[in-house]
C-alpha cells in the first residue's frame, strides 16, 4: 500500500497542513506511479488518497474525490 497525504485540493489550503510542501508535485508523482501501474500491468502498489478533513478543507471533499478519480488511485481515505 501507498499512502499519499493529500490534505487539501489548492497549494493555499495545501500548504497549511504541509509546510513546504509542493502540491502540484505530489499530484505529479501520483499521476506518475499510476501510470507506471498501469503500464505493468500491476496490482500494487494499492494506492490511497488520505484527506483531513477539517474545517478548512471540508469544502474540498467532492474535489478530492474527483480527483483521486481523474488520476486513478485506488481509494480515497478521510
Amino acid at each position: 500500500r501507498l499512502i499519499i497525504s493529500v490534505d487539501g485540493t489548492t497549494q493555499d489550503t495545501y500548504k497549511q497542513y504541509r509546510v513546504g510542501g509542493n502540491l502540484d508535485k505530489v499530484l505529479e508523482g501520483a499521476k506518475n506511479i499510476v501510470k507506471w501501474k498501469k503500464e505493468l500491468k500491476s496490482k500494487t502498489p494499492f494506492v490511497f488518497f488520505q484527506f483531513l478533513v477539517v474545517k478548512h478543507t471540508e469544502h474540498q471533499v467532492e474535489e478530492i474525490k474527483r480527483l483521486a478519480k481523474e488520476i486513478g488511485v485506488d481509494e480515497v481515505s478521510f
